[in-house]
């Protein structure tokens, strides 16, 4: 599949890769939960330095935080006054947020379904994570708190793409008999409502945030757009919601600039296989279409037509 880019302001293409084959695949180094070492940070045991934050005193191993951080690595081995009393003390961060981290160092990528400390809302608390593993400097923790973003828009996205291929597919859009077609709530296992409180509340984080790390964690917010096809566009109430976030929305509308110029239809077109009016003239090519119907009328991304003889009753009448 083709790489997918997003316009910056200036114009200049960002990489934006489609995640559409590897929705369920790990970060290439993607670290494993370890009991044995989050054992290690509680006991303390064979420790050799100290992380002191808000009063708060963590024992640490510096063969294991210096190999995970750069950032440790260079005040614990540089010309520093931390590396001569082995002890850093970490300011303007919560204390919570550091034993997050230190467990997160200690205990790998499992650290990321249990994300409570940082904040209740789990697309928030990433954004976080990924602003401590920009700090200090930590790549993996970076790049699997991407990850932890797709995977927690997975089940919305198939929803979403389960929709796009049924509006994409004429002989779907007038069955004989209606379909039961699955909810939202009972493919997610929430609300359309709570999913998007929680989705633009991790947006308007990620794009609050300012460092120069920060664009591969904007993106995997878009990236959930463009995985749906657009299809969650037709939403009105994220539609709505995106209003309230401009950056956002023009960077989604830059998305979907650079598709058109590719010559590349985000929207899904559907078209019904008889006129809507006498349900009986075939309506088998768009051509065949003398009008659709009107904005307000069309539901779940279904297009209504009617056929020219209707149409033209309808004028004549």
């Amino acid at each position: 599949m083709d790489t997918i880019s997003v316009f910056s302001s200036d114009e200049e293409p960002m990489d934006l890769s489609n995640n559409t084959d590897s929705d369920n695949k790990e970060p290439q180094m993607a670290r494993r939960g370890s009991v044995v070492g989050l054992n290690a940070l509680m006991s303390g045991k064979f420790a050799d330095a100290q992380v002191e934050c808000d009063g708060r005193t963590w024992a640490v191993h510096r063969i294991i935080v210096c190999s995970q951080s750069s950032w440790f690595d260079k005040a614990f081995g540089g010309n520093f006054k931390e590396a001569a009393e082995m002890k850093v003390e970490l300011h303007d961060i919560p204390s919570i947020h550091v034993n997050w981290l230190l467990r997160y160092i200690y205990g790998g990528d499992d650290l990321l379904k249990q994300t409570g400390d940082l904040h209740e809302n789990p697309f928030v608390a990433f954004c976080i994570a990924h602003q401590l593993g920009d700090y200090f400097d930590i790549t993996n923790l970076s790049t699997a708190t991407v990850a932890a973003i797709h995977d927690a828009c997975n089940l919305a996205i198939r929803f979403y793409q389960a929709r796009a291929a049924r509006v994409a597919k004429p002989q779907d859009l007038v069955p004989r008999r209606r379909r039961t077609q699955p909810t939202f709530s009972a493919e997610v296992g929430m609300s359309e409502s709570e999913f998007f409180t929680n989705f633009f509340a991790g947006v308007g984080k990620a794009y609050q945030m300012q460092y120069p790390a920060v664009e591969p964690l904007q993106r995997a917010f878009l990236e959930f757009v463009l995985r749906t096809r657009y299809t969650v566009l037709m939403n009105l109430d994220f539609s709505a919601r995106m209003e309230e976030h401009t950056e956002f929305a023009l960077s989604v509308m830059r998305m979907m600039t650079y598709e058109f110029r590719r010559g590349v239809l985000p929207l899904p077109q559907a078209f019904p296989s008889t006129c809507s009016k006498c349900k009986g003239h075939p309506l088998r090519t768009q051509g065949h279409f003398a009008r659709v119907s009107e904005p307000n009328e069309i539901k779940e991304g279904w297009t209504k037509g009617i056929c020219s003889d209707c149409f033209q009753s309808e004028r004549d009448g």
